[in-house]
């Protein structure tokens, strides 16, 4: 992955912008691990499941669902009930 920076502007929004950087209002400059990592958060639910099932065709293998959370210990996890879960920070990858 790649480093970005971290701008804290005087606009009022609420969230996260991105252009080629990180955009924060100064409003929520407090808050800004949680907002970052909920923008991430929402990328990997976006981003993920249409690149998984090229994989999984591409095998042949079936899955049930696609999680993604805060996983402590690895990237990605599956279950008997054929879910997979993946960690949140994949998408920095």
């Amino acid at each position: 992955g790649r480093n970005y920076q971290l701008e804290i502007t005087q606009d009022d929004f609420i969230g996260v912008r991105f252009y080629s950087k990180f955009f924060i209002s100064h409003q929520y400059k407090h808050e800004a691990g949680k907002l970052i990592q909920a923008w991430y958060l929402e990328r990997a639910k976006e981003k993920l499941p249409p690149r998984i099932k090229v994989f999984a065709d591409n095998l042949g293998v079936e899955y049930k669902k696609i999680l993604v959370s805060d996983l402590k210990y690895s990237w990605a996890s599956c279950t008997p009930k054929k879910n997979l879960n993946f960690n949140w920070r994949i998408i920095k990858a």
